[in-house]
């Protein structure tokens, strides 16, 4: 499993982002803040397909 692949997926489990930069060894927050973008990304194109009537 790649890296981006963990992380997004520890993320989507509501692993902290501590947590999750610690795992990954990085020494930077906005380095591992980068896959909670894609995780906002992702929300925002699932709320898109919802229909409220």
């Amino acid at each position: 499993m790649s890296p981006f692949t963990a992380a997004t997926y520890m993320l989507a489990s509501s692993v902290n982002l501590r947590a999750v930069q610690e795992i990954l060894g990085h020494s930077q927050m906005s380095t591992t803040q980068i896959y909670s973008h894609v995780l906002k990304d992702r929300l925002r194109d699932e709320i898109s397909k919802l229909r409220f009537k």
